[in-house]
């Protein structure tokens, strides 16, 4: 019984660690502050204007293994029985030097009054 119990607590262990392990960085944006949905995607559907949105940033130009960051998406705001909810995707290609990454989020939130 003892090692049933360790083996599967050492599965469940390393399963979390395979889980957590990422090796790529996340993407740089400069002007973060015009694509909130970029880093919070509890940000969607928050006014109640529907939004198309795109941001491109150059990094390290001129040097060896320079970047390229590009996100486009868009968010629209819709109510469901008095309640305000949001959805939105995004997409982002992130390069730099040797690794290219593309991204693809889908979003959703719900607003409650506290």
């Amino acid at each position: 019984m003892r090692s049933l119990v360790g083996k599967i607590g050492c599965a469940v262990l390393l399963s979390l660690c395979w889980v957590n392990s990422y090796g790529q960085q996340d993407s740089q944006s400069s002007q973060y502050m015009f694509l909130p949905v970029l880093y919070n995607p509890g940000a969607v559907g928050s006014d109640d204007l529907a939004h198309v949105f795109g941001d491109a940033r150059l990094h390290q130009q001129g040097l060896e293994g320079e970047g390229r960051t590009t996100s486009a998406g868009f968010n629209f705001p819709f109510n469901i029985s008095k309640l305000k909810n949001g959805f939105g995707i995004l997409v982002s290609d992130d390069k730099f030097a040797f690794s290219k990454n593309l991204t693809v989020k889908g979003n959703y939130a719900i607003q409650l009054k506290l």
